[in-house]
């Protein structure tokens, strides 16, 4: 069961608003009430899903069974309770598109648009698509699950950028708007240029925020930069892309930067090639007590060394059941 304080809650209900499928392209009607301040409250979880994705030099380790996997919580060892693996269980995937007014700038759109019908190109049965967009502080449902694939189309047809960025803003929604499916393959495709000039939140209070969504957030930046790029003093040269590598992090997803439909498409298959090769480990917390934050920790005893794992670090809610 989930609580919202009730401020946090008026926001969002006026944040959430679904787009009729005829709607006109640029900025969302005016009367639309803006979320002005983003939800705060608790997630209390009866279970916790771990996505994991592990990955060798050589590609995808697959054939791991929930033997190989030891799952630790505050550094405690934690018993998996269930266990998920297969490239052909159905995904589902919101997309999370950036309407400010610099994503109107160039091609950003056009490639995000190239990136979406990639995705949808790649569909397997059961599959489910959603699309969200931001902009002015305020955020839109535009096609909620299940989205058809026309519906999904038509919405990015009528992207266009207008406004100032709330970028930490829309992710602090990210739980309300990934919770209720039903997957445990779920991801966020966040489509972003990375600059914020509005939000009320702050980026380490948005990480923390997404992080009580269990879902990997795979944040494509539009032009933002590679985060190992420094200059000639050895400072960062592209600040705003440590911020955006963070999001993708601390939730189990990945950051790359784009600058081209080429870019795009490779981002695409990449995505779901990880969304396919996820295995999913699962755990219960206790019924009573508070809730807080606990770290998460996942290792293959002996491969470790040998494969890179992607997973959430961390969930908000009750202590493990054991």
């Amino acid at each position: 069961m989930r609580s919202r304080l009730a401020n946090g809650a008026a926001s969002l209900a006026g944040a959430l608003v679904a787009l009729a499928a005829g709607a006109q392209g640029g900025p969302p009607p005016a009367s639309t009430p803006p979320a002005a301040t983003p939800f705060r409250g608790e997630v209390s979880v009866a279970y916790v899903l771990v996505p994991v994705v592990a990955e060798s030099k050589t590609g995808f380790a697959a054939g791991l069974s929930k033997n190989d996997f030891r799952l630790t919580v505050d550094g405690t060892p934690v018993g998996i309770e269930s266990f998920e693996s297969g490239a052909d269980a159905p995904v589902g995937i919101l997309f999370l598109q950036d309407l400010s007014g610099s994503m109107g700038i160039g091609a950003k759109l056009d490639h995000s648009r190239t990136l979406i019908r990639c995705v949808l190109g790649l569909e397997r049965a059961g599959d489910e698509f959603a699309v969200a967009s931001f902009g002015d502080r305020k955020l839109f449902v535009e096609v909620p699950f299940p989205g058809t694939r026309e519906a999904i189309l038509e919405a990015a047809a009528r992207f266009a950028g207008y406004g100032r960025t709330a970028l930490h803003d829309a992710v602090g929604w990210l739980p309300d708007l990934v919770y209720s499916r039903a997957t445990p393959r779920r991801a966020v495709v966040l489509l972003t240029d990375g600059v914020d000039n509005a939000s009320v939140l702050a980026p380490a209070a948005a990480r923390n925020e997404v992080r009580q969504a269990e879902v990997p957030v795979h944040v494509v930046g539009l032009e933002t930069g590679s985060i190992d790029a420094v200059d000639a003093a050895g400072d960062k040269v592209h600040r705003l892309a440590d911020t955006l590598n963070l999001i993708g992090w601390a939730t189990g997803g990945s950051y790359r930067s784009t600058a081209s439909a080429a870019d795009m498409r490779r981002a695409c298959r990449e995505i779901v090639e990880q969304l396919r090769h996820q295995y999913v480990l699962g755990f219960s917390t206790r019924a009573d007590g508070g809730a807080a934050l606990h770290e998460i920790e996942v290792e293959v005893p002996g491969k470790s060394k040998k494969l890179r794992l992607r997973f959430r670090r961390s969930y908000h809610g009750a202590e493990p059941l054991e």
